[in-house]
């Protein structure tokens, strides 16, 4: 199996904005029509910066400080009975290699203590109005969605070793 260094990813991200919080939200499940869903994609950034494919999860990264969380909603036994097992956050540590997993209802506290000497925020849209709905006093904080979508599409622009080898694997896949 081709193993993606989602860590490096990340930390590339964190040298290119280096004076500022970063902040991705994934995917959100999207009703089609009262109880179902349409089939669940992850955001393409979310996913090449972190490997999960679940929806409902926020990454918050700290380059001044080095530090990286992932925020999981928590899951009932009620949607596991109907989606599957879910990972809580120390199996996502493990299965992503970041370094904190937290819940989502985690995500203000930790924000109130990341802000602390920061006033730029590369958010991507999601994150933003997730991050207005979570905390109203974000007024402090230059928000700067376009840095960061420039950020990211030139580091993916550049394929590492691991998409390398799963390109020419999916070449030779479509090849057959």
């Amino acid at each position: 199996m081709i193993r993606r260094n989602y860590a490096s990813h990340r930390r590339s991200l964190m040298r290119r904005l280096p004076d500022g919080l970063i902040l991705l939200s994934g995917g959100v499940n999207v009703v089609r029509n009262h109880d179902v869903h349409y089939p669940f994609r992850q955001q393409s950034h979310f996913l090449w910066l972190t490997g999960v494919e679940e929806a409902g999860c926020h990454l918050l990264l700290d380059p001044r400080r080095g530090t990286e969380t992932l925020f999981v909603p928590k899951i009932d036994a009620n949607y596991r009975v109907w989606e599957g097992h879910v990972p809580g956050p120390g199996e996502s540590r493990k299965l992503f290699g970041i370094r904190k997993v937290a819940y989502a209802d985690e995500f203000k506290d930790a924000l109130a203590k990341a802000r602390q000497g920061h006033k730029r925020l590369y958010a991507d849209p999601k994150a933003i109005t997730f991050l207005e709905t979570v905390d109203k006093d974000t007024d402090g904080l230059q928000k700067l969605p376009d840095e960061l979508e420039d950020a990211l599409a030139e580091l993916r622009a550049i394929k590492d070793d691991g998409e390398v080898a799963m390109l020419r694997r999916a070449s030779a896949i479509s090849g057959k």
